[in-house]
């Protein structure tokens, strides 16, 4: 079989623990540099007085990158940058969210694979490995720790698209849980929603097989204890929170999305919001597709006190048309979800209707 057109089958190594992070990172630079290497911390500007390490014989170099959603000529320029202020790196750790997670894997690809970042989005279209790469989430939910994908917005076409390659896979994870105890309760909750959506689609979906389906009923599984709870971040749902998200993530690495995140990725492209929100916004949309898991996330919701994100903005009838042909080009996870025949069950009057009711 063909590397390049398989999924890798083999979960990510990780570490996982409360307070663990600097020991971890201290001991991959130990064990996987040399004298004078050169390392690349890509870190969340939250973080940028929580990680100082001097390591004298290394050279290392923090880069600070804030929330915005990275685009393809955002990662060019920084890949610019990289090269013209430090050596090639021999490590690249990402410490962040999902859009930190996900620069990090663009960067690191880009290194050994040359050239715009758009010539790469879609499945299997790197040729190399890129450099080794740790990632190390900051928050629970949003599975770009397991995945096998960078999403980008395509500076040109608008459209969200990932990186879908084996090479993209983090090489390493240190899973530490202390790091998501200063996430307020409703971004915990919120983006908790996010390792549920990747869990469910996949489960409701068609493009199934069993070991995906495994570790997507272990999500699940961890996600309904934690929501069940009268704490919400123990230290104990924190620890099956951050697991939650990996076994998610890496579920959906194996097989697809539904309806809900081609629907979500129009909804953050034109209105500027971020992807937890744009995936709560979605299902709102689309909830008549999943009735029990709507009932069951709502229970959840009720149980946290929380309430569904709401959408400020006008939409109007060219905003709509946007909306609508971001949305349907979105072909396999479509299709996982509704079938060959998505675009007619998904027609114009169908998704106006979506769109209106968010």
């Amino acid at each position: 079989m063909d590397d390049k057109n398989t999924f890798s089958l083999n979960p990510i190594p990780f570490s996982l623990g409360s307070g663990i992070v600097k020991k971890e990172i201290k001991k991959i630079i130990t064990n996987k540099t040399k004298s004078r290497d050169q390392v690349l911390f890509i870190v969340d500007k939250f973080f940028q007085s929580s990680f100082k390490f001097n390591f004298s014989s290394r050279k290392i170099y923090f880069y600070y990158l804030d929330s915005s959603e990275p685009t393809t000529d955002g990662i060019q320029n920084l890949m610019r940058h990289f090269k013209s202020s430090i050596e090639k790196p021999k490590i690249i750790f990402g410490i962040g969210g999902g859009v930190v997670l996900d620069t990090a894997k663009a960067i690191s690809n880009l290194y050994n694979n040359p050239g715009n970042p758009s010539k790469y989005q879609g499945w299997d279209l790197l040729n190399n490995p890129g450099i080794y790469k740790v990632g190390i989430p900051t928050i629970s939910g949003t599975g770009a720790e397991a995945s096998r994908t960078c999403v980008l917005i395509n500076s040109k076409t608008g459209l969200k698209l990932g990186m879908n390659s084996n090479f993209t896979y983090f090489d390493y994870l240190i899973l530490d849980y202390g790091l998501t105890k200063s996430v307020p309760k409703n971004l915990f909750f919120q983006t908790l929603s996010d390792a549920y959506f990747h869990a469910m689609e996949l489960i409701e979906g068609r493009y199934r097989n069993e070991i995906a389906d495994d570790y997507a009923l272990l999500a699940l599984r961890h996600l309904d204890e934690i929501f069940k709870s009268n704490r919400l971040k123990s230290d104990l749902n924190r620890r099956k929170a951050m697991l939650a998200s990996y076994y998610a993530g890496f579920a959906i690495s194996l097989s697809m999305v539904g309806l809900v995140h081609p629907v979500s990725a129009s909804i953050g492209k034109v209105f500027d919001i971020p992807h937890t929100k744009a995936n709560l916004l979605a299902f709102k949309g689309v909830k008549e597709f999943y009735k029990e898991r709507w009932k069951e996330l709502n229970s959840y919701f009720v149980k946290h006190d929380q309430s569904y994100p709401t959408l400020d903005n006008k939409i109007d009838k060219s905003i709509i048309n946007n909306l609508i042909n971001l949305t349907i080009v979105h072909e396999k996870p479509l299709s996982n979800m509704l079938g060959p025949s998505y675009k007619r069950i998904l027609n114009k009057a169908k998704l106006i209707n979506i769109f209106e009711s968010i």
